[in-house]
């Protein structure tokens, strides 16, 4: 029971510390939304997290929906492309909501704002789910989250507790000053040769 406790303790201060830096990161290098077309951003495919998208429209007909192993709906993603461009081209980014109709309330939006989703918000399954679809994705594609936005006081926290966790968890497994200075005595007497 107690290996198990201290596995879990181990994970919790790895996602925090992944975590953190990653929100830190994005925070630091993303004070404000990075806006360009969605042509723009289709030739390009800037390097920013923190997006707005102008000049585009949704295509929630060609709509994914991403359910969990038990069936229940993850979330929907659809097409983001530039207002003049033809449906079913390549997908340079797909727009994410909880619910079918917070997918139809985004298709009335006239600039798209959010979070490029990456490293630790990234879910394997979502993508694998884009894989078996029809949709033609750029190699590159990325999931725009709208409700998302760069938390940095928050993941600084969170940054600062994994430090802290593994700080405490070194220093448990690190025996005493005092228990090894009594092994080094205890070993010097073992091995002390008798005098005749």
């Amino acid at each position: 029971m107690r290996g198990l406790i201290g596995l879990f303790l181990i994970l919790v201060c790895v996602a925090f510390i992944w975590g953190g830096a990653q929100g830190v990161y994005v925070g630091l290098t993303n004070t404000a939304p990075h806006e360009l077309s969605c042509k723009q951003f289709a030739a390009s495919h800037s390097g920013k997290t923190w997006l707005r998208l102008t000049g585009c429209r949704l295509d929630p007909e060609r709509a994914v929906s991403v359910r969990t192993e038990r069936g229940t709906v993850k979330g929907y993603y659809a097409p983001l492309i530039p207002k003049d461009a033809a449906t079913g081209g390549t997908v340079h980014v797909l727009v994410q909501a909880d619910s079918e109709k917070g997918l139809v309330a985004l298709a009335f939006e006239k600039d798209y704002e959010g979070m490029a989703l990456f490293g630790i918000e990234e879910d394997d399954r979502v993508r694998e789910a884009f894989d078996k679809a029809t949709l033609k994705l750029a190699r590159n594609y990325v999931i725009l989250d709208p409700a998302a936005r760069p938390a940095l006081g928050t993941n600084a926290i969170m940054l600062f507790a994994g430090l802290l966790l593994g700080t405490f968890m070194l220093r448990r497994l690190k025996p005493s000053g005092a228990n090894v200075e009594q092994a080094r005595v205890e070993h010097a007497d073992r091995t002390t040769a008798p005098i005749p």
